[in-house]
Parts: structure tokens; sequence; C-alpha cells
């Protein structure tokens, strides 16, 4: 309650993504530094000189955009739930839909310029997994990749004013789940 009435809570969401995704990169820092020194360590003849750069700016871009974009979904669920058991049910039904993106990624694998893979790599919930397999993979045009990363940022965008408008109420909330008429009148308010 202290830091509702301090904080505005589209700044308290901003800040709780961009802390736990700044939590989340410093993981991955330490799970590459960690495989470096394995590999320098055992001499494996694998070198980081091997992964395309380009390979690395496109991860990097896809993963912070498909974090921002799934982490305002989760901000907005999590305000609506109170109670453990709910946001169990809630992140359930969110991890479905990325384990989807993961399996048409998996199937561009096989076939990164086919219909599938190329529809899925426009629509920003699958984006973040399907275009970046579908760059290191192949080349596709510039234009699919421009659109994939438009749809991309204005979806978090989107994704983020909703999530804002659900959030500062949602955070006032005590106890009450609240109804779909309710929300949808959060967010036209």
């Amino acid at each position: 309650e202290v830091m509702v009435s301090t904080v505005k809570p589209l700044h308290l969401m901003i800040s709780k993504i961009l802390g736990i995704g700044a939590l989340g990169l410093l993981q991955f820092v330490i799970w590459i530094a960690t495989g470096i020194v394995v590999v320098t360590m055992k001499n494996l003849g694998f070198s980081l000189g091997s992964i395309p750069l380009g390979s690395l700016i496109w991860f990097a871009l896809f993963f912070v955009l498909g974090y921002l974009f799934y982490a305002a979904i989760f901000a907005a669920a999590g305000a609506l739930v109170s109670r453990v058991e709910e946001v169990q049910q809630i992140s359930t039904l969110l991890m479905m839909g990325l384990v989807v993106g993961f399996i048409i990624a998996y199937a561009s694998f096989l076939n990164p310029n086919g219909s599938l893979a190329i529809v899925a790599s426009i629509i920003p919930f699958f984006s973040p997994m399907v275009m970046f397999a579908r760059v290191t993979l192949t080349n596709p045009s510039a234009v699919q990749v421009i659109i994939s990363l438009a749809l991309l940022i204005l979806g978090t965008a989107f994704n983020t004013w909703i999530a804002a408008k659900i959030y500062r109420v949602g955070i006032l909330l005590y106890g009450k789940r609240p109804r779909i008429k309710e929300i949808i009148r959060y967010i036209a308010s």
C-alpha cells in the first residue's frame, strides 16, 4: 500500500519488468561465461568466433523484445489474482502460449521458409522464437523481418498499455477476483 500511494502503478509495473529482465540478462551472462570457462578448460575446439555476430545480435533483439512482450502480459495477469493457486492457473495458461511458440519454432527448423514459419514469424506471440529461428537458419526477406519487428514492438507497446490499466486497478484489489466485465471496464477507463 505504501508503494502504491507514492509511486504510479505504471512506473511500479515497468520497474518490476525491467528489474526482472535485468536479472534474466545477468543469468544469461553467467551461463555464457560459465560455458566459455568450461570450453576453455576442456579445450574442446569451440570458440565464440564460430558463432556469427549477427546471430548474437538477433538473439539479443528478439530476446529483449519477446521478454517485454510477455512480461507485460504476465504482469497484468498477476495483478488480477491474489492467491498462489490462481497465479499457478493463470501462469500455466500463459506458458501454454509460449510452448506453442517453441513448437512452431521447432517445426520451422525443418522448413524455415514454409507457410507456417512465415506466418508465425510475423505474429507477435510467436515471432520472438520463430523469426529468430528463421533469421539464424535462412535469410528471410528484409520486409518480413521489418514487419515482424514492427508488429512485435507495437504489440509490446499495446500489451504494456493494457497491462498498465489492469495493473493500476488490479493491485488495489484484495481478495476479490475481478470478472471479465470489470477487466474490460478497467481497460476502457
